[in-house]
Formats: structure tokens, C-alpha cells, sequence
């Protein structure tokens, strides 16, 4: 027999508040209306007034009437749930088959067995599910990639069944979409609803495979100079061996080198090249196919070489004179690829302007041991505004602060370097740790680090060394080997949430803190050394080992990683750089867009807001899709392009209207197909004994096929023989309607009895 219960809606004591206040009032207006409202009628408006306070408090209390019924004439589900990602092609089952073959045609024979008492529906599953017939696993293959056990285990459950279900999981137990938790929590979702059985399939698997990654999407080099562009070679399942890792430009191979294979971390190939005349160069890295290696589609990698003709105009800046601010000038003058200028601060408080030029060396040969001639000074006129003036800093890509750098900034000057970070895409470095004793807010606000104030070293101390520059010195291993181990030269200070390190300091007990960090601002860049600094005297060890030509190429290298990692070019008014060199199939492929000055606001010549030019992404010279920049919101100047994921293969984003010939419209990308489904193929029964003992399911061996039947009949007899049917009494609309009218019915009667 049903029962009424009652669910409020709001809590007991707020529904009691409310019917006090409901009486209190209906109190006042039944005491009110006897001097204004005849007896007879009086009593039939306070009926009314206490039915329409009444019925709301009732729809409060939200009654319900309960009743037990007996269960559906259903049988129990069993969903079947079959991985056909590609770890499943893996050879290693019990037969000799591959995994998801053998688990298809254990799926179709607990179906035949199950099908007398359960209903039973078949699902496969890799990224996605999706139902099929049980005589159409057999057709299928497994090339899902990804697996994606947790969604696998929601899809399955289904929410209208009310005489039990339970999920059998045909897998290796591979799960790629997330860490084990993810898995872990669906089961808790599912435990109670139905129990989840596990067949394992598989075993563990030596894989094999080979993979290049370019250090960097884009380099940089001047004509006529020999320069290395390095790939990174990592092995996976190779204890030994090496492999020959071959440099093509149009086909042709132009330099190779043979690299020996480490197992978990990845060797450099360093290839050398020396392009002739300015323009854009693609090469591609090869490495050849080892025998039993997984796949082949990672074993190249597309390099962008950016040669330009013009040099780079660098100043720098000291705020004392130093003999080691010399040395800079000289180094900075033997690279073709920079035209430097150096402003120093005097200590009568005048400014000299200090130039040289310096006869190039050879390709590959040592810097000249002859000092050149005396380097030139011109005094110059005015203050620190004179010299970092707007129109002075828009004649220079680079600008360098040495010591005592205080000399030169103060809020004018700041925002006026700010202005021409963000707008001209500017780079700033501060080549020996914080530039000023004193960092004015304004400062720090543009380095990567919160740094302290940096010492006065005027005598060689604990030598820097330059291994933490290992990354921009590829090639020179040799080189690094013979020189001093370098020394922090403050506590460690973490990078700020933009900042990208360039290279860090190993301690002694392997801990490693941020050497070289850089930061955006807007279309350029900051870039701090976070140590003592790169002083000529700090790479000369106790038998001072070629001390200046490591000096000279960890300049030639820092130049270089700061153009390749978006920097504006000379005379250039946008850069287009890809923010990863390899995307896979189900990412969006992402660029950052530099623009200097006006290009990217209001006209510039004839060329429009940049925000309203249109970006193509090509393939083999066919468009396949079209965006427009949007801005960053990281600073003027700075715009992302978003495209929607593709397919395997080589692609180019360029300006619409950009011309052919130039380089930094353009850039370029490759889309591989994801393998991490065929590197990870050790299966995880471990992960399936969990997802069972979760939900009160269990571990089925290919033989227990009736144990499964017999498992889930049982869970079935364990639901209850009854079923509680609930039945809201005012869930109808008619109750609302009826409200409003006794509601309207009751003061329509009491203005009429009022006036009477």
C-alpha cells in the first residue's frame, strides 16, 4: 500500500520560520477584518487566506508517495569491452595471435555463452567507444591512438537498467589518456552499478625505436659562415650500438654524422653546414632504420636555417671602464653577424662612445692574435635620455648591459627600453647577472628572476666555466671538458611563470638552478646570465685552454639561440615563429607572431593592421587552412595563430600576401602520428587486478568463460526483490495555477467584502 513521505525542500528550521511568519500573519489580517468584514464572510475569507499560505508550505515540504513494486522483467546486462588501440596488434598472445584478436574471439565466445541468460552488447574502444556487432570484431584492426580506459569504463555503464549489469574489460590494460587515479576513480564510479570483469591480454614487450628532435625550430647564420645545426638522437630499447644520422637540403645529403645510441636520454648530432647566400634553408636530419625498430615516421627531423646578409646591431652599455669591456667589443666585432657599438658611462659622469672594427677570421679558424688597431672614442653630449633615446634604440636589435648599469636607467630611460622591448621587439641581455647594484621596481619587473644586486668583481675568483652553457656550445663537448666548473653567484631564484631557461648550473650534489633565463615582453625579450657572468677572465682555467674561442662561441651561441627563438631580424617588421618544431594529430598547431612598431596597429606604408591579415597553412604548396592573428594579451606587439589539427606530414604557415622569398613570414612545422600506443606495449595486469577488486569484479582466465556467467547471474541475485516507486504528489503545473488562483480568488473577495 503506498505511503506518503516527506523530502523538504529547504531545511526544518527555515520551513519552520516560514509557517510562524505564515501564521503570524494570517493571525493579523483574520483580527483586521473583523471590524471591516461581516462574520459569515469573514470565516470563508480566512479559509481561503489560510489555504493559499498553506499550500505553498505543503509544496515546501514536497510529499511523495512511496511504493514498492516488483523488479522489470529484464535479464542482466553484460557489456563487453574490447581495446582496439594499436598496442592490441601486438604478437604476443596465448595463441600466437595478436592481442586483439585474441581478445575479439574471446569476446565472441562469452557472448554465445551469455547470450542464454543476459542480454549482452559489444563495445570497442581506444581514444573513443562505440557499439558494434559482436560477428563484425573480426573485420576490425586495432589502430586507435590512444587508450582511454576510463571513458571506455563510463561509456559503458548504462543508466536504465534496473536488474543488474556488468562490464567484461578484453585489454592489456595499457592506459595512455591520464595517470592510473583517472582509471581508478571510474571504477568507484561504477562500483555498485555493476561489477567489472578483467581478462589481461599480453605480456611484457622489448620495444625498439629511434627519434630526432631539432634543438631548435629555426637557426640562425650569416653568409659564407660554417654553421652547426643540432638534432637531438633519442633511443629507446638500444643498450648499445650507434646510428648514422644523415643532413639533406633538397634531397641531397650535405653532412652526416655517426652517433652512439644511450638508452633513456638523448645524444646530440651536431651537423655542419655553410650556406653561401642569404635566404631560407630547409634541412632535413635523417637517421637511418635499425632492424626491429617500431616505427620510422620519428626518425627525421626539419631544420630551418635563416641566413641574412645584414648584420645585427648590438650596444653596449657600461657603466664603468673596464679592461674586460674591451675584450667584449673585440669579441662582438669578429662575428660577421653583428655590428656592435659600446657606450660607456666615464668617471667624470661623461659618456664615450666606443667603435672597432675587426678584420673577420676564417670559417673555422681562431680569432686574430694580433690586437687590432686602437678602438675609436666620440664623446657624446646630453644625459642617460640622450642615450637610450627612442629614435637611438630603434638603430639597434640588441642591447647589453654590463656593471653599474644604474648609470644609464631611470624611469625615463626604462620606459623608454620597455617601450622598445615590446613594440620594436627588442632584446635586452644582462650579461653579467643583475645590471644595476640598486633594481629599481620598474627593472625587476623585466628580468625573468627577482635577482639581488650584483658584486663588484674586479679580480678573477672561483672561475665560471661554461658548462652550463652546454646548449649553446654544441659540438664543443671537447672544449667544455677542459674548462673550470662554473659557480653560482647568488642562491638560486626561480624563474618568473613566463620565463624560459636556456640553460642551468649543476651543483656538485646534481641539483640544478637557472644559469641563462630569458622572458617575453611583448614582440622581445629579456635575457639574464643568473650567475657570475660571463667576464673574459672567468673562462681562463689553470692552463687557460683556448680560453678565447670558447669566450667568442658562447657569444656566437647566445646570439644565435636568441634569433632562432623568435627574435626579430634586422629590417624586419614581423617574425612568425612555431611553438613546438613536431605536433601530433590531435593537436592544434600553434604559432607566436612578433611584430615590430606600427605593423601592428595602425598602417605602416600599405600594410594593415596585422590583426586583420590572413595566415595560411600550407601543404606541398596547397592551402589547408586560414586564420587571422589574435593578440597574445602577454604585451603589444605579440599575436598566436591557431590552426586546427592535420594529418601526418610537413607544413608551412606563411602570410597571405607575404612574398616567397621571405623568411620570417614563414614557418614551418611536422605533424607525426602519435606512437606512444607502439613504444609502451608491456602489458598491465596489475592496473586490471585493481580495476576488478574496485568494483567487486574479478580476474577472468581465457578458460573461465562460465565462472564469468556464473559471476554475474550471482551479482543479479543479490539485487533486491523489490523496488521503491516514488510519486511526487505536486510536481504537476495544476498546482502552481491552482495556487495563484485561490491566491487571486482570496483578495478579490476581500476588497469586495471591504467595500460593502
Amino acid at each position: 500500500m503506498p505511503s506518503l513521505e516527506f523530502s523538504p525542500l529547504i531545511p526544518t528550521a527555515a520551513w519552520l520560520a516560514a509557517a510562524a511568519a505564515a501564521a503570524a500573519f494570517l493571525a493579523w489580517r483574520i483580527l483586521a477584518a473583523r471590524r471591516r468584514v461581516p462574520g459569515s464572510k469573514r470565516w470563508g475569507l480566512a479559509s481561503g487566506m489560510t489555504l493559499s499560505l498553506a499550500l505553498p508550505l505543503l509544496f515546501l515540504l514536497n510529499p511523495a508517495w512511496v511504493e514498492l513494486v516488483p523488479p522489470p522483467a529484464e535479464r542482466p546486462l553484460l557489456t563487453i569491452l574490447v581495446d582496439g588501440s594499436a598496442s592490441m596488434a601486438t604478437r604476443d598472445a596465448p595463441d600466437g595471435s595478436s592481442r586483439y584478436r585474441f581478445a575479439s574471439r574471446a569476446a565472441l565466445r562469452v557472448a554465445e555463452a551469455a547470450s542464454e541468460s543476459c542480454d549482452v552488447r559489444v563495445r570497442v574502444f581506444a581514444v573513443g567507444s562505440a557499439g558494434v556487432d559482436v560477428e563484425q570484431l573480426g573485420r576490425l584492426s586495432s589502430t586507435g591512438p590512444q587508450t582511454d580506459l576510463a571513458a571506455a569504463i563510463s561509456a559503458g555503464l548504462a543508466t536504465d537498467r534496473n536488474n543488474g549489469q556488468a562490464l567484461f574489460l578484453l585489454t592489456d590494460g595499457i592506459h595512455n589518456a591520464g595517470d592510473d587515479e583517472r582509471v581508478l576513480a571510474a571504477a568507484v564510479r561504477a562500483k555498485g552499478a555493476a561489477p567489472i570483469f578483467v581478462q589481461p591480454v599480453g605480456g611484457d614487450v622489448d620495444v625498439r625505436d629511434i627519434e630526432l628532435l631539432p634543438r631548435a625550430p629555426q637557426e640562425f647564420a650569416f653568409p659564407g659562415e660554417k654553421v652547426r645545426l643540432t638534432v637531438a638522437v633519442g633511443a629507446v630499447g638500444f643498450k648499445e650500438g650507434a646510428v648514422r644520422v644523415a643532413l639533406l637540403l633538397d634531397g641531397k645529403e650535405v653532412a652526416f654524422q655517426t652517433v652512439d645510441l644511450a638508452e633513456g636520454s638523448a645524444r646530440d648530432a651536431s651537423l655542419e653546414v655553410q650556406p653561401e647566400k642569404s635566404g631560407l634553408y630547409r634541412y632535413e636530419a635523417r637517421a637511418e632504420t635499425v632492424e626491429g625498430e617500431v616505427s620510422g615516421v620519428n626518425n627525421s627531423a626539419t631544420i630551418e636555417l635563416r641566413v641574412v646578409d645584414r648584420p645585427l646591431r648590438v650596444l653596449v652599455l657600461e657603466g664603468k671602464p673596464h679592461p674586460d669591456a674591451e675584450v667584449l667589443l673585440r669579441t662582438l666585432s669578429r662575428e660577421r653577424a653583428l655590428a656592435p657599438a659600446m657606450i660607456v658611462h666615464t668617471s667624470d659622469g661623461s659618456y664615450l662612445q666606443r667603435s672597432l672594427k675587426v678584420p673577420a677570421a676564417g670559417a673555422d679558424g681562431p680569432p686574430p692574435t694580433v690586437p687590432p688597431a686602437e678602438i675609436e672614442e666620440r664623446p657624446l653630449m646630453g644625459g642617460p635620455g640622450e642615450v637610450l633615446a627612442p629614435e637611438r634604440l630603434r638603430e639597434y636589435e640588441i642591447l647589453v648591459l654590463g656593471r653599474d648599469a644604474e648609470a644609464f636607467l631611470n624611469d625615463e630611460t626604462l620606459g623608454h627600453v620597455t617601450n622598445w622591448l615590446a613594440r620594436e621587439g627588442g632584446t635586452l641581455v644582462c650579461y653579467r647577472g643583475a645590471p644595476a647594484l640598486r633594481i629599481q621596481p620598474r627593472l625587476a619587473r623585466l628580468l625573468p628572476a627577482p635577482l639581488p644586486p650584483s658584486r663588484d668583481l674586479r679580480f678573477p675568483g672561483l672561475p665560471l666555466g661554461v658548462e652550463s652553457f652546454r646548449c649553446l656550445l654544441p659540438g664543443q663537448e671537447n672544449v667544455l671538458s677542459r674548462l673550470p666548473k662554473s659557480t653560482p653567484a647568488t642562491e638560486p631564484n626561480l624563474p618568473k611563470p613566463r620565463a624560459v631557461v636556456l640553460a642551468t648550473h649543476t651543483s656538485a650534489e646534481g641539483e640544478s638552478t637557472p644559469a641563462v633565463a630569458c622572458q617575453p615582453i611583448g614582440a622581445g625579450k629579456v635575457v639574464v646570465v643568473e650567475e657570475e657572468g660571463m667576464w673574459n677572465w672567468a673562462f681562463l682555467g689553470p692552463q687557460q685552454q683556448e680560453p678565447q674561442q670558447v669566450y667568442t662561441g658562447l657569444w656566437r651561441g647566445l646570439v644565435r639561440a636568441l634569433v632562432s627563438q623568435g627574435g626579430l631580424a634586422a629590417d624586419s617588421p614581423l617574425a612568425l615563429r612555431a611553438d613546438k618544431v613536431v605536433f601530433n594529430e590531435q593537436e592544434l598547431i600553434t604559432f607566436t607572431l612578433a611584430v615590430r612598431g606600427e605593423a601592428g596597429g595602425a598602417r605602416r606604408g600599405d600594410m594593415p593592421r596585422i590583426d586583420a591579415q590572413e595566415f595560411h597553412l600550407l601543404r606541398n604548396g596547397e592551402v589547408v587552412a586560414g586564420t587571422l592573428p589574435a593578440p597574445a594579451g602577454e604585451g603589444p606587439g605579440l599575436y598566436r595563430l591557431f590552426f586546427r589539427n592535420q594529418p601526418q606530414g610537413r607544413y608551412e604557415a606563411r602570410l597571405a600576401s607575404g612574398a616567397d622569398g621571405d623568411a620570417s613570414e614563414r614557418a614551418t612545422v611536422e605533424v607525426r602520428p602519435t606512437i606512444r600506443e607502439q613504444l609502451d606495449l608491456d602489458a598491465r595486469p596489475d592496473l586490471l587486478a585493481r580495476l576488478a577488486q574496485e568494483t567487486s569484479g574479478a580476474v577472468i582466465a581465457p578458460s573461465e568463460d562460465q565462472k564469468l556467467i556464473d559471476l554475474i547471474q550471482a551479482h543479479a541475485a543479490k539485487l533486491p526483490a523489490t523496488f521503491v516507486r516514488r510519486a511526487t504528489s505536486l510536481s504537476g503545473w495544476w498546482v502552481f495555477v491552482g495556487i495563484a488562483a485561490i491566491w487571486c480568488a482570496t483578495w478579490g473577495l476581500h476588497r469586495k467584502w471591504r467595500s460593502e
